[in-house]
């Protein structure tokens, strides 16, 4: 029968409890004379294997990294703030460290302005289509705070002919729970609530876990065998 990782594992657990009880009994000899060099050397080098085994025998674990879910952009933002009008618009989110994460940004944001002045007014047409252009080039990795880079960000059109769009996220689990942030100034969107586009939070994201060193059939023989060298030192069997 072919050695695995968890067999070498189940036998290292019971031969360091049986080294344990070894170790008691011959501190009990060294403190009544009752030795010799030899021993000490037999347990100086199985407790030298055992270390050794410990590092090397780590189960191999492998989690697949899941997006979260999406966030619907109910098509274009609009901004009424003179002040910001046609300035940088930003949408973000915050990690769960703390730290503020850019999702898309673009320079110079020509947003439906409705009740401003007529040299700010624009219309919904021309802003759905700019903000389907600056949209569209949101393709850029995140790297989360261990510069582990977790994939990219995008925004893409939920069907052709859709005002709405949705933000896709890396496969990561860092913004489980936040909100998306809209920055300066939104105050509404051409189809649909601000505040229900506030109000939906990232869930469900999973980060990629890959622990565990991979080892070779003939380090888990050589493995095996130092194991059993040390049940018949110890009197166990596994």
């Amino acid at each position: 029968m072919a050695i695995t990782i968890q067999n070498l594992i189940d036998k290292h657990s019971i031969a360091s409890k049986a080294l344990e009880e070894y170790s008691s009994s011959m501190a009990d000899k060294l403190a009544t004379g009752n030795f010799n060099n030899s021993i000490i050397h037999k347990f100086n080098v199985m407790s030298s294997w055992m270390t050794f085994l410990k590092e090397k025998l780590t189960p191999v674990v492998t989690i697949q990294g899941v997006s979260p879910n999406s966030i619907i952009i109910p098509g274009a933002p609009i901004v009424t703030n003179q002040e910001t009008f046609g300035q940088k618009l930003t949408i973000g989110i915050e990690n769960n460290l703390g730290r503020y994460v850019t999702i898309f940004a673009t320079p110079h944001y020509g947003g439906a302005m409705f009740g401003g002045s007529a040299g700010f007014l624009d219309t919904v047409s021309s802003a759905q289509e700019r903000f389907r252009y600056a949209s569209s080039l949101v393709d850029h990795d995140y790297i989360d705070d261990l510069n582990i880079n977790r994939g990219k960000f995008s925004i893409r059109r939920k069907q052709n002919n859709s005002l709405e769009y949705e933000i896709i996220f890396p496969k990561t689990s860092d913004f489980n729970g936040q909100g998306v942030v809209y920055s300066p100034n939104v105050v509404n969107f051409i189809n649909g609530s601000l505040e229900d586009t506030y109000s939906t939070k990232v869930n469900k994201g999973v980060n990629e876990v890959n622990s565990g060193t991979l080892i070779t059939n003939e380090s888990k023989n050589s493995y095996n065998e130092i194991l059993e060298k040390i049940a018949i030192e110890l009197k166990i069997s596994y």
